[in-house]
């Protein structure tokens, strides 16, 4: 348990809680909205099944803190919050997670050098081969 929880910090936990718990949402409205456009095959399935399980768990993560059970919380916040922060594109695959407000700054050197940016609500992106 932390020592001293102060009214900001109280504020901050809260505004990260309701945060994890609002993308996570998003995120698995958004993906049962793209079921009733898939075919589905045993890949899709599987990322599927990531996609909704990685939103619950961000849900689980603001329950938690919301939940008072801030050392915890805040463990498994940094966890999400890392699969967050890992993404990549290489040679036709891609990975990326967000649950939430996404910011993305990157370098693009497929044909020559370009700095790109992009924004978005909750997303996971898997692209193979493409």
């Amino acid at each position: 348990m932390l020592a001293v929880i102060t009214d900001s910090l109280k504020k901050k936990i809260n505004f990260l809680a309701y945060y994890q718990i609002v993308g996570g949402i998003i995120g698995f409205v958004l993906t049962l909205w793209l079921l009733t456009s898939l075919s589905f095959n045993i890949l899709t399935l599987m990322v599927l099944l990531v996609t909704i399980g990685l939103y619950i768990f961000s849900i689980y993560c603001g329950k938690v803190l919301i939940d008072r059970r801030i050392k915890r919380g805040l463990e498994l916040s940094i966890t999400n919050q890392a699969l967050q922060a890992i993404s990549f594109y290489y040679a036709g695959f891609s990975l990326r997670y967000v649950a939430g407000v996404n910011l993305s700054l990157g370098i693009d050197i497929t044909n020559d050098l370009k700095f790109v940016y992009e924004y978005s609500l909750s997303c996971f992106d898997v692209f193979i081969h493409s």
